[in-house]
């Protein structure tokens, strides 16, 4: 066999397993990248997790339209319009109300409830306590046989704790002899330490006070001296002031001597003769010019307050005028009116805005005798016309049918979920209140009751 088949020989095993091996690489290079695909912090797991939403999504809306399509339609929606109504009675106000009265009667039951529980407890625990006390109860026990034996015991016992209860006193009375001989030397220490140190606190405090007192003399000395130097510096400055001041008098005296003397020379000068004579005269002059013009505008007053007066004497005479022509047309209407009628009329000779009564008036027997029969039967006129306007608009509204409005429906459905609630209420008193609120505030009923 030549030597290169055998060489080929040899390598093809080791090409076969390495086939095999790359196979084996690649299965787990495959496997690990579909496990990549499901991992939710990789990219391709959020990717593929991202894809499984959107289908399930899809799959959802296809079964809802599914679902839309194939849904029958409701025949009977009166059902569906009173669930509606209901939902918004129960929404609003009085709705809330009504529930909250409900629940409040419920509250009040189970509190009534809970009383009566407590109080059947109590009972029941008193008379649990009475049949405790009635019954008496005998317990024996049996009496030990060996009495003396156990007597004798225990005394050896008391020996025994009475022995070591001596030691351990004497031991203690000991120990608290020395620890009294300790604390007393201690105490006699301290005691020489506290009067040493009593006697260094007194000389330390008679040392202070005679620095405190030197220091005070000295302190006073140099007070004393600085107050004589004070003094004597202030009558030399108070002397100097008053040399000051009595050269500034002299030298405004002699001022004023001065302008004296100019102010004479200037006086008598012809000058000022004569501009004191002009200032007198315009000063005239100016009051004159004054006096003029207040006079002036009196007597504009005076005239004005008269014509004014004059004016409204001419405007109440007019009045007057017309108020006696007003009331003569009165009594021509009247006196023809009562001509019309043959009635004897009486008439109102000046204006009135009050209107006369239809009733008779209130006379005595006798004067009433005195009228005849066909004038007192007869009913006076009123002063102004009838006005039945308002009245005909008013039976014509009365008689037309009312407007539609929707409270109508509103009332029977807040009537009907309101005696459902009393049905169910045993206290009744906060469903009656919300009813009596709604009536009031409705104007179907006026009164309510008071439940205070």
């Amino acid at each position: 066999m030549p030597k290169w088949d055998r060489i080929t020989k040899q390598t093809k095993p080791q090409e076969k397993r390495l086939q095999q091996e790359n196979k084996y690489v690649q299965a787990l290079i495959e496997q690990s990248q579909a496990w990549l695909k499901n991992w939710p912090d990789t990219v391709e797991g959020c990717v593929a997790k991202a894809e499984q939403k959107k289908k399930k999504q899809r799959s959802k809306e296809i079964a809802l339209v599914k679902e839309f399509s194939n849904r029958k339609i409701v025949k009977n929606n009166e059902e569906v319009i009173q669930q509606a109504r209901q939902q918004i009675f129960e929404e609003s106000c009085y709705g809330r109300k009504l529930i909250s009265a409900l629940h409040e009667s419920k509250d009040q039951e189970e509190r009534e409830a809970q009383i009566n529980f407590k109080k059947e407890i109590k009972e029941k625990e008193t008379e649990q306590e009475q049949k405790i006390t009635k019954a008496v109860k005998f317990c024996t026990f049996d009496l030990d046989k060996d009495e003396e034996t156990m007597k004798e015991q225990q005394k050896c016992i008391d020996v025994e704790t009475s022995k070591a209860n001596k030691e351990m006193f004497e031991k203690q009375k000991e120990e608290e002899t020395k620890a009294k001989e300790k604390q007393k030397q201690e105490d006699l220490g301290n005691a020489k330490l506290m009067k040493r140190l009593l006697e260094l606190e007194k000389e330390a405090e008679t040392k202070m006070k005679l620095l405190e007192k030197q220091a005070l003399d000295q302190c006073a000395a140099e007070y004393k001296k600085t107050k004589d130097e004070l003094a004597k510096w202030e009558a030399e400055y108070l002397a100097k002031i008053e040399v000051c001041r009595k050269e500034q008098e002299q030298l405004k005296f002699q001022i004023k001597q001065v302008h004296d003397r100019i102010f004479k020379e200037y006086q008598d000068t012809s000058k000022m003769k004569n501009n004191f004579n002009a200032t007198k005269q315009f000063q005239l002059e100016k009051k004159k010019i004054f006096d003029d013009f207040i006079e002036k505008h009196i007597k504009k007053g005076e005239d004005r307050a008269d014509k004014r007066e004059r004016k409204n004497i001419e405007k109440i005479k007019q009045h007057r005028k017309n108020n006696k022509t007003v009331a003569e047309i009165n009594k021509s209407m009247a006196e023809a009116v009562n001509h019309r009628q043959d009635i004897n009329k009486c008439y109102c000779d000046r204006q009135c805005y009050i209107t006369k009564s239809e009733k008779p008036r209130i006379m005595k027997k006798a004067a009433r005798d005195t009228i005849e029969p066909e004038v007192r039967a007869a009913k006076p006129l009123p002063y102004f016309g009838p006005q039945r306007k308002l009245l005909v608009d008013l039976r014509r509204r009365e008689k037309e049918p009312s407007p539609w409005s929707g409270t109508n429906s509103l009332h029977v459905l807040f009537f009907k979920n309101a005696e459902k609630t009393l049905s169910d209420c045993k206290n009744k008193i906060p469903a009656r209140k919300v009813i009596d609120e709604y009536k009031k505030y409705n104007g179907l009923n006026r009164t309510t009751p008071n439940y205070n």
